[in-house]
């Protein structure tokens, strides 16, 4: 094996790695959303302190995290992609 295919392989498992974290961040996000349509009150937590917040407001805040995630796992889709390219050119080059 080269070493530029280790290195493209190692950089795929990096993205690989991230993109499972941030895949879990939204599964969380979805989660808190969920059960914000449920509730009447809402809380969040600042440094070490549980400070109350209107509902609306904190499922805005959480939408945009979860847009912002959505986005940065199709980016990183993307750079596995090039990645899974690069890898099967050094085969086959």
């Amino acid at each position: 094996m080269e070493k530029k295919d280790i290195l493209y392989r190692q950089q795929l498992q990096n993205f690989l790695v991230q993109k499972e974290a941030l895949r879990l961040q939204l599964s969380e996000i979805e989660t808190a959303l969920k059960e914000l349509k449920k509730s009447k009150r809402a809380y969040r937590i600042v440094g070490r302190v549980m400070v109350e917040k209107p509902v609306e407001e904190l499922k805005g805040e959480l939408e945009d995290v979860k847009e912002d995630i959505e986005v940065r796992i199709k980016s990183m889709d993307e750079a596995i992609k090039k990645i899974e390219e690069k890898i099967k050119g050094e085969k086959g080059g």
